[in-house]
């Protein structure tokens, strides 16, 4: 999933799996020098380009995810050659644009308008995940656009809505969405080998019908007198393979694999690859991709018996 911070601000993500953990957490604050750093670029070159990379050079990239991984549980990346500032700004723009709108606008892109669960989440509907919250947040949800043909019970394949009150919604927004999508193929190269297994073990469940959002969600700033109930959404795990995310202001959680919430920083030529948790008080946006499989992707225990990830 990826995730991102502005005035009125949203951030992405897909379905998220409430856990046990408090209502409304303390995090401590990091550098962003504290955070793990992978440059990714490299692997994006090589695969924009059809080269490969040199051995050593992929090996010390693979050998920087599995450490983080192991360490410390989530990793950033830059911005810088991997996905363009300019791209995610214009999301960012047209975000702030539709949720400007009036209500009764926006109501015409209600999720629940939709078949496949596109379009529009309210403020206050977005599930809370702990109890005795409520999730402060609007979002809107989109992913790969495919015919009507392919809508079905069950299913949230199919085509996006678009709202053509925003211009350029629709072509900033799903060009965002597209490379991203590049960038989350050459992460599910890259852990099946980290992992020493074969490059396409993930990719092969990654097709046409993989089900991976992006969602661009809205954090506005809550008062004091309801902070204590009100939070930007509560803990929770993402139940996708990984979430790659940007956020534009302060309020992206994230537990270390010590079990430790940190605060992490705002830096707009970073990403963060992690399993996430929002939270906060101030009004920011964040985009979120969840990256997953098709529905029918069956996950099984590798056969080399790896435990490290």
């Amino acid at each position: 999933m990826w995730s991102a911070r502005l005035r009125c601000q949203s951030r992405a993500a897909l379905g998220a799996r409430s856990f046990s953990s408090p209502r409304v957490m303390t995090a401590s604050k990091v550098a962003l020098q504290q955070l793990p750093l992978v440059d990714v670029s490299p692997l994006v070159e090589a695969a924009n380009s059809g080269r490969s990379l040199a051995p050593e050079t992929k090996r010390q990239i693979l050998d920087d995810m599995r450490s983080a991984c192991i360490e410390t549980g989530f990793f950033t990346v830059p911005t810088e050659g991997v996905l363009s500032n300019q791209l995610i700004q214009a999301a960012y723009r047209r975000a702030d644009e539709f949720i400007a709108l009036p209500d009764p606008i926006k109501q015409k892109y209600h999720c629940k308008r939709s078949p496949n669960a596109r379009g529009w989440t309210p403020m206050f509907e977005e599930p809370s995940y702990q109890p005795d919250v409520v999730s402060h947040l609007e979002g809107f949800d989109l992913a790969r656009e495919l015919p009507e043909t392919y809508v079905k019970e069950g299913s949230s394949l199919g085509p996006n809505v678009w709202p053509v009150e925003v211009p350029r919604f629709r072509e900033d927004v799903y060009a965002l969405y597209e490379e991203t999508t590049k960038l989350s193929t050459v992460l599910f190269k890259s852990f099946a080998e980290m992992l020493g297994l074969p490059a396409d073990t993930f990719l092969q469940h990654v097709d046409e019908e993989a089900e991976a959002f992006m969602r661009l969600l809205t954090y506005p700033e809550t008062v004091a007198a309801v902070k204590n109930s009100t939070v930007g959404i509560a803990s929770h795990t993402d139940f996708e393979c990984f979430t790659i995310i940007h956020q534009n202001g302060e309020g992206l959680h994230l537990i270390n694999r010590q079990g430790v919430w940190v605060e992490a920083p705002v830096c707009d030529d970073r990403y963060t690859i992690a399993r996430v948790d929002l939270n906060g008080d101030q009004s920011r946006t964040n985009v979120g991709f969840p990256s997953t499989g098709s529905s029918s992707w069956l996950v099984t225990c590798s056969s080399t018996g790896r435990t490290e990830f």
